[in-house]
């Protein structure tokens, strides 16, 4: 109200693109109009923030996943944005992005063990061409992923051994897991002779007593399980050494006492050269191991 009993009216039109039109038309006190309409404009002003939705994805997922939506901050506008990854500080990673409309999507696949943060600028710009940039930082999940091998310590074990015998130990590689693998023996490819072998944690004993003369190699399938369910598989051949096939040894000394022996036995397939080595007090360091890198014949 004015001192004198008149008003004055305000509105606003939005219709233009650009800015925001304010009118206002003044009355007397008995609401006759005076005057004409006033037209001010309020002038465009930039975009002051941008949002992204979802900042995280997990890890080898394709490219062209959505990471997340863009939403701009701006006093004129609510809609009419574009968006793009613009050079800058943050901007080191846009290359593994795109932009899809208001959408942040991925441009490759992404590893957790390879890179586990992304780093990238992007730029709003609003109807009337004003705007505002921002550096958003991607975190990549860790995923749990299957294990991709075993390892057997040792495949081999003397013939005429006690149901029970220990043949090896078992151990899996995995990215994302050190302990707490699961091992059984499984059909499939491989496992002709599972019967004869059986699992306890992750030792692989012998089921039966073997004979050299009568089999002098089995075959068998593992899997692997890990933590999170993952599972991987593989088969191992076990060689059966014939205990009364053993000759040629020979000892050498070394510098600090000790010495090795070496000699020449059945591996399953022909002789293979084996060594063991003692401490100067005669006790052995580490377990016998094979020498020779090849079994197609005698050595």
């Amino acid at each position: 109200a004015l001192p004198d009993g008149g008003f004055i009216v305000t509105w606003a039109d939005s219709s233009s693109s650009t800015y925001t039109d304010i009118y206002a038309k003044r009355f007397d006190a008995n609401g006759n109009p005076i005057g004409t309409v006033i037209n001010t404009t309020l002038l465009n002003s930039s975009p002051t923030d941008i949002f992204l939705t979802n900042s995280t994805v997990n890890e080898n997922s394709p490219s062209g996943t959505q990471i997340g939506a863009l939403i701009s901050v701006d006093a004129q506008s609510t809609s009419g944005f574009t968006y793009a990854l613009v050079g800058g500080t943050g901007s080191t990673d846009n290359a593994s992005f795109t932009l899809n409309g208001d959408k942040l999507l991925l441009n490759t696949a992404v590893d957790y063990e390879v890179k586990n943060a992304y780093s990238v600028r992007i730029r709003t710009t609003d109807p009337g061409g004003l705007s505002y940039e921002e550096a958003f930082t991607i975190s990549i999940n860790n995923v749990n992923e299957a294990p991709t091998d075993i390892n057997l310590s040792s495949n081999q074990v003397n013939e005429n051994s006690a149901i029970g015998t220990q043949v090896g130990t078992l151990s899996s590689v995995d990215i994302d897991n050190t302990t707490g693998f699961t091992y059984s023996l499984v059909s499939g490819t491989g496992s002709t002779d599972n019967a004869s072998f059986t699992i306890s944690g992750d030792k692989l004993l012998l089921a039966v007593s073997p004979d050299y003369e009568t089999k002098n190699s089995y075959s068998v399938r593992v899997k692997t399980t890990d933590p999170g369910g993952l599972s991987y598989q593989e088969v191992f051949t076990v060689q059966i050494k014939n205990a009364n096939d053993q000759s040629n040894p020979a000892i050498k000394a070394l510098a600090d006492g000790g010495f090795i022996i070496s000699w020449e036995s059945a591996d399953g397939v022909g002789n293979g050269i084996y060594a063991q080595r003692y401490d100067c007090n005669c006790a052995k360091s580490g377990s016998e191991f094979k020498v020779n890198t090849h079994t197609a014949n005698e050595q």
